[in-house]
C-alpha cells in the first residue's frame, strides 16, 4: 500500500513460490498376479509443477510410461522385475522405491486326492490342472473329495532380486559431460614438472562442489585444486586452471572432481582425461666424427643420435661456434640426425654443440665437440726424375690384394669403364691409380696419403660412405717416392698400405 494526504492505493498482489524438489508420498506397491491379468502400478508425488515421470523396469526407461501410473495389459513371465517411478521439476529429482511383480503360477501338482485308497480308480491318477475328480469304475460311488491348494505369496523378495533392487538404487542419477585435463600447446597429451594445465566440462546445474583434484593412476593425491576451479552452479560449466610445480615422479594424472546433488545427499564423482608425465630429458650424442678429428675438404658432416622415452623428440639443433647460434639438424630415420656446413675460413677450430628438445619442451644439450679445418693443400709439384726404386726396396706391398678384400687397396686403372682393375704397389709418375676401401660403409671414413720421409701428410681424402657401399678415390700420381696410405674410421686407425712411384 502507498499512501499520502490525498489518498492510499494498493499495488496488484504478488504471488511467492517457493521452488522444492518433489517428494514422494505414496511408492507403488508389489502385487502377485494371475497370468494374462490387468496389473497397475501407481506413484503420489508432490511439488512444484510441472512434475515429470518416468517409470523404469529394472533400472532402465520404459519407452511411453510418463505419468503417475504405469499399467499392463496382459500379464506374463516377461513382464516380472522390479518397477520404480522417478519424479522430477526444476529444483531436483526423486526416485521411489521398488516393487516387484510376481506372476502367479499354479503348479502342475497343485491338486491333491484326500480320498481313500479304496476308494480310488485303479489308475489313481489326476487330471492336469484339475480342480475335481470322480471315481470312473462304479457310478454308484460318490464322488471324492478333493483339494485345492493355494501356494502362498511371498512373503519379501528373493535374496537374488533384492540384491539387484540395492544396485538399481544405488545408480548414479547425474553425470559429468566433456570433462578434460589439458596440457599446454604443443604438448599433445604429455606434461613435466612446472606445467601449467588447464581443465574445463559441464556437471549437473544446482549442485554443490565438494572436491577438485590431481590424481596419479594409483588414485594418489598430486594438488588439491578446488581453490583453483571456478564452478557455475546455475550452469554447471566448470573451468581454471593451476600450475603444478612438481608431479611427485607420477606416471600420468587426471582431474577427479566430485559434487553433491541439490535434493539429496548423493554424491557424484567424474574423471577426465588422462595425462603422461614425461620428466626425463631427451637423450643426443655426436657418432662421427670423433673428437679432435681434421679435415681438409668440405662440406664436413656431423651425424648424430636422439631419443626420448616419453613424448618423443621434437627438434634436434646443432651450433659450430660453441652454442652462440644454433641451427636445425635434419632427422634422417630410427632417430639419427645429420648436419652439413662448408667452413668458410681456413685453418678453422671449431667447437660443436647439440641441443636435443623433445615434446614437451625438455632439453638436453651434448658434450663438447672440437674439429679442425685445414683448407685444401695446393698441389704437389713435380719432382725431377730420380733413381728408380728396385723390387727390393718395397715397403709392406699390397700385391695379391683384389677388389674382394675389405680395408684400403690401390689398384693400377686399366679400364675405367669397365671397371677394371689391377692391384699393385708400384706405380709409374702420371699414371692414374685408384684408392679404394671397402667394409666400411655407413660411416665416415679418411684417407690419408703419408711421406714417411718427412713424416708429413701431402693429401687427405674424407667422405661419409653409405652402408653397404665401397669409395674409390681416382689420383693421378705426381711425385715419386715411397710413400703410406692409412686409412681411419670415425677417426679411429684402421688399416694401412704402402706403394711406390716411379720415373
Amino acid at each position: 500500500m502507498v499512501s499520502n494526504d490525498a489518498e492510499s492505493v494498493n499495488s496488484v498482489d504478488a504471488e511467492l513460490l517457493i521452488n522444492v524438489p518433489p517428494e514422494i508420498k505414496q511408492h507403488p506397491q508389489s502385487q502377485l498376479i494371475n497370468p494374462g491379468s490387468l496389473v497397475t502400478f501407481s506413484v503420489h508425488a508432490s511439488g512444484v509443477p510441472p512434475l515429470l515421470f518416468q517409470w523404469q523396469r529394472d533400472g532402465v526407461d520404459i519407452d511411453g510410461a510418463t505419468s503417475g501410473k504405469y499399467t499392463i495389459g496382459s500379464v506374463s513371465l516377461k513382464n516380472e522385475g522390479f518397477y520404480s517411478c522417478s519424479v522430477r521439476n526444476d529444483a531436483g529429482y526423486v526416485i521411489s522405491d521398488e516393487a516387484e511383480l510376481f506372476l502367479n503360477a499354479t503348479p502342475a501338482s497343485d491338486a491333491v486326492s484326500t480320498a481313500p485308497e479304496s476308494a480310488k480308480p485303479a489308475t489313481d491318477k489326476i487330471s492336469k490342472r484339475s480342480c475335481n475328480q470322480t471315481a470312473s469304475a462304479d457310478s454308484s460311488q460318490k464322488p471324492t473329495k478333493t483339494m485345492k491348494i493355494k501356494p502362498s505369496a511371498p512373503t519379501g523378495l528373493s535374496e537374488e532380486k533384492k540384491s539387484a533392487g540395492a544396485r538399481l538404487t544405488k545408480q548414479q542419477l547425474f553425470a559429468f559431460k566433456h570433462l578434460s585435463l589439458n596440457a599446454p600447446a604443443g604438448q599433445g597429451a604429455y606434461v613435466h614438472n612446472g606445467n601449467t594445465l588447464t581443465f574445463n566440462g559441464t556437471a549437473f546445474p544446482n549442485a554443490t562442489l565438494v572436491s577438485a583434484r590431481l590424481e596419479d593412476h594409483q588414485g594418489y593425491l598430486i594438488r588439491n585444486i578446488s581453490k583453483r576451479l571456478k564452478f557455475d552452479r546455475e550452469t554447471g560449466n566448470i573451468s581454471g586452471s593451476i600450475f603444478v610445480g612438481s608431479f611427485r615422479g607420477s606416471e600420468t594424472v587426471h582431474l577427479k572432481i566430485i559434487v553433491q546433488g541439490s535434493s539429496s545427499s548423493q554424491t557424484v564423482s567424474g574423471t577426465s582425461n588422462t595425462l603422461f608425465i614425461d620428466q626425463g630429458p631427451p637423450k643426443v650424442r655426436v657418432t662421427q666424427p670423433a673428437n679432435h678429428a681434421r679435415f681438409n675438404t668440405s662440406p664436413i658432416v656431423i651425424y648424430g643420435t636422439a631419443s626420448d622415452d616419453i613424448s618423443g623428440i621434437a627438434a634436434v639443433e646443432i651450433s659450430i661456434d660453441g652454442g652462440a647460434t644454433y641451427r636445425n639438424a635434419n632427422m634422417i630415420r630410427n632417430h639419427q640426425w645429420l648436419f652439413s656446413f662448408t667452413p668458410k675460413t681456413p685453418d678453422t677450430e671449431y667447437t660443436i654443440k647439440v641441443r636435443s628438445t623433445d615434446i614437451v619442451g625438455l632439453s638436453t644439450i651434448s658434450d663438447n665437440l672440437t674439429i679442425h679445418y685445414s683448407s685444401p693443400l695446393p698441389p704437389i709439384k713435380k719432382i725431377k726424375k730420380m733413381p728408380e726404386i728396385k723390387s727390393s726396396a718395397k715397403i709392406n706391398g699390397n700385391t695379391g690384394k683384389s677388389p674382394k678384400d675389405d680395408g684400403i687397396c690401390t689398384y693400377r686403372i686399366i679400364n675405367l669403364n669397365n671397371n677394371n682393375f689391377q692391384p699393385t704397389d708400384l706405380f709409374t709418375l702420371n699414371e692414374q691409380m685408384a684408392i679404394i676401401v671397402k667394409g666400411y660403409g655407413g660411416k665416415v671414413v679418411t684417407v690419408r696419403i703419408i711421406n714417411p720421409s718427412i713424416k708429413k701428410v701431402i693429401f687427405e681424402f674424407s667422405d661419409y660412405i653409405p652402408a653397404h657401399k665401397s669409395k674409390m678415390w681416382k689420383w693421378e700420381l705426381s711425385q715419386t717416392g715411397a710413400f703410406q696410405a692409412a686409412l681411419f674410421v670415425d677417426g679411429n686407425y684402421e688399416d694401412q698400405i704402402s706403394f711406390t712411384i716411379i720415373q
